[in-house]
């Protein structure tokens, strides 16, 4: 349920239920994890891959048990898509995973966030920082 209501200076704002904000972090963050898998040129069968490859016991596990747990893994993350999850840790922790895996980091991949994401003040803040840090380069650089 959406209630909107208005504050003394006329402004209407939404208020959502802590349910519907709860859904709504998590839609993002599938699109963030989406996004990221395209980013860096991951499906989700190598995503699954690389998780299983990162476990301590996959050097000591059989050809056959490391591809059970690549399968359950697939299966896992196939499912987060068509079955959204109801906690976000699960969407943060592949999302950590791809940012911080070594493949990555070798490519200097970098995940910067778009200013869509930020809301009124925290973009007011960042423009804030682009301006001064702007001002500073050029004033080291002599312009």
């Amino acid at each position: 349920m959406v209630i909107h209501f208005t504050d003394q200076s006329g402004t209407i704002w939404d208020k959502m239920s802590k349910k519907q904000s709860n859904e709504h972090e998590i839609q993002n963050l599938l699109q963030e994890l989406k996004k990221l898998l395209n980013e860096v040129g991951w499906d989700k069968k190598v995503l699954a891959k690389k998780v299983v490859e990162s476990q301590e016991e996959y050097f000591s596990d059989t050809e056959e048990e490391i591809e059970k747990k690549k399968s359950k893994e697939y299966e896992i993350i196939r499912k987060l898509f068509n079955r959204p999850p109801k906690k976000e840790e699960t969407l943060h922790f592949y999302i950590s995973f791809i940012v911080e895996h070594e493949d990555n980091k070798k490519l200097d991949f970098c995940k910067l966030p778009e200013l869509e994401n930020f809301d009124d003040n925290q973009k007011e803040i960042l423009t804030g920082i682009a301006e001064i840090s702007s001002a500073f380069f050029k004033r080291e650089k002599g312009e």
